[in-house]
């Protein structure tokens, strides 16, 4: 505790110095390096250890308000900007009146102070690029300007696209907590943060605000999994604002479908009103359907379209399109889905542009006709085989051997992968390209009934058929055995076949190999001899002629 209160001391007179509060007397020279770097502060006012400069203090007891913590000029967690809380006597009209009347000074010249104090002014009813534009007008406080600018990106974005002074800063006990959580895009599940601020620095501002701010809190902590918070920030906005936002309701509907697939009504009037939040809400209901494996309406890829052309030149078009062409290809249009991809390719990233392409490949394979699918996959197949996944590119292989085009897949899986799957697609490939002792040199090492079942038609491939038979019944698979046994004449193990006419057929063929026909070794044969070789001949062109008549041959034309 002792070795922190004097590096959070050297931390406090180092920044001081630095901002000119302190003069180095004849004892600076003898600091080591490592008290020069702890009272080195960061242009941003960030030092570079946080956890020093709020060390609980060790004079007095630490209180739930953070009372009991050594607040300093380093301290990472305070705000330099003026804290956004109602006030009693707000009024939007006078006081903007009076903010705007103080703009310039004496001598025509610009007051900086009542620039900042009007766009604290809007941020503080929720105005975040009129706030943005006055802080632009003129030069503000660095540090103050920074947070500011920050929090007037995020009204406006509901993110902060730019680098911010708010990084890191959610395990802040102060409203820096409130500010970190909404600066970046997403919060990782599992991240810490401190509840109690970002609940205290809710409910204390304006109810404007509120209304601005909770909801989208609400979203972004729900995304993280923290549900059981979401319900607090909603509760928070409930009890203070009159009426339902579309904001809140968008968070509130996104909570109460969060374990399962959409509610359509949920999320209808939302989508149907036109609002700010309609192209949100279209996306969350799109986005969580094909989630959940759901086939997307005609009418809900209709509105997909519309709000992407609406909002063609905003940042939410990218997601739109993104979506529209994932429920297409979730609806079997692959055609369509297809063409709105190679329209809209260059303005996607590329990996959303590599998602979009193993999607659909992979709904291409397993869904398409014949048709569709060879034509779609020989206009896209360089991008199938640079960006596709290992299982994506799989089923694309195999439904490409079943078609009849081996030396097509062949060309997809020619790389080094050792996946068992992709030995074995490789090793059909090349049965079908009748190269068998390829096809073994795949399956060298591997085990199991699908593996034999392979191993079985390379030796079929070779004409050995005893081996091929062997194969086929460890495969598990005794109709392939008993074409391999008939091609490799065995009789014995014909007798058992399920086809009557070929177990007829063995049953002569092993009867008369049991018992041959003894014939004499000069003269004549016996009349019983020769009456014996005469029912055997006889049985044996029945059973000829049942099998040749089980035989479907095709007319000729």
């Amino acid at each position: 505790m002792t070795r922190e209160l004097e590096q959070s001391l050297l931390a406090a007179i180092g920044s001081a110095a630095t901002e000119g509060l302190l003069q180095p007397g004849t004892g600076a020279s003898d600091l080591t390096e490592q008290q020069r770097q702890l009272s080195t502060v960061h242009s941003d006012g960030n030092h570079p250890d946080p956890g020093l400069a709020a060390t609980p203090s060790t004079f007095g007891p630490e209180t739930a308000e953070g009372a009991g913590r050594i607040i300093l000029s380093g301290n990472p967690c305070a705000l330099f900007m003026p804290p956004l809380v109602a006030s009693d006597d707000m009024d939007f009209t006078r006081d903007l009146k009076a903010r705007r009347s103080q703009l310039t000074g004496e001598l025509d010249r610009d007051n900086v102070e009542a620039y900042h104090e009007l766009a604290h002014f809007y941020l503080l009813h929720g105005f975040g690029p009129e706030a943005a534009s006055v802080l632009a007008s003129v030069q503000q406080p660095p540090r103050e300007a920074a947070e500011m600018a920050s929090i007037a990106r995020i009204l406006e974005y509901g993110h902060d696209p730019k680098e911010n002074p708010f990084t890191g800063r959610m395990t802040c006990d102060t409203d820096a907590a409130l500010w970190a959580a909404l600066a970046p895009v997403r919060i990782p599940p599992g991240s810490d943060f401190d509840s109690d601020a970002i609940k205290r620095s809710l409910m204390a501002m304006p109810d404007g605000l509120k209304g601005l701010v909770g909801p989208l809190l609400a979203e972004r902590f729900l995304d993280a999994g923290e549900t059981d918070f979401t319900r607090d920030l909603l509760r928070i906005v409930e009890r203070n604002l009159p009426e339902i936002t579309g904001r809140q309701a968008l968070a509130e509907a996104k909570l109460a479908t969060q374990h399962g697939p959409p509610d359509a009504a949920a999320f209808r009037d939302l989508i149907a009103q036109n609002s700010d939040v309609s192209p949100e809400a279209l996306l969350h209901f799109t986005n969580s359907a094909l989630e959940h494996e759901q086939v997307v309406d005609a009418e809900t890829i209709g509105l997909l379209e519309s709000y992407r052309t609406q909002y063609r030149d905003s940042p939410l078009a990218a997601e739109l399109t993104r979506a529209e062409i994932l429920a297409l290809g979730a609806s079997g249009n692959f055609p369509s889905a297809f063409e709105l991809y190679d329209l809209q390719r260059e303005k996607l990233m590329p990996e959303v542009q590599a998602e979009i392409i193993d999607s659909l490949s992979r709904g291409l394979a397993d869904r398409g006709s014949d048709a569709v699918f060879t034509r779609l996959y020989f206009t896209h197949s360089s991008e199938v085989a640079q960006v596709a996944t290992v299982d994506t590119v799989d089923r694309v292989a195999d439904r490409l051997i079943r078609l009849g085009l081996p030396e097509v897949a062949d060309r997809l899986l020619a790389d080094e992968d050792p996946s068992r799957s992709r030995r074995l697609l490789r090793a059909r490939a090349a049965l079908a390209l009748n190269l068998p002792r390829r096809a073994e040199a795949e399956l060298a090492n591997l085990d199991g009934a699908d593996v034999s079942a392979l191993r079985a038609m390379a030796h079929l491939a070779n004409a050995d058929f005893a081996e091929a038979e062997a194969l086929f019944t460890v495969a598990g698979k005794p109709k392939e055995a008993a074409n391999a046994a008939w091609l490799a004449r065995n009789w014995q193990s014909l007798r058992e076949d399920e086809e009557e006419t070929r177990a007829r057929l063995a049953g002569v063929m092993t009867s008369q190999q049991s018992s041959p026909i003894e014939l004499p070794q000069s003269g004549p044969p016996t009349l019983a001899a020769s009456r014996e070789a005469l029912n055997q001949s006889g049985e044996t062109r029945a059973a000829l002629q049942a099998l040749l008549s089980s035989l479907e041959v095709a007319a000729e034309e």
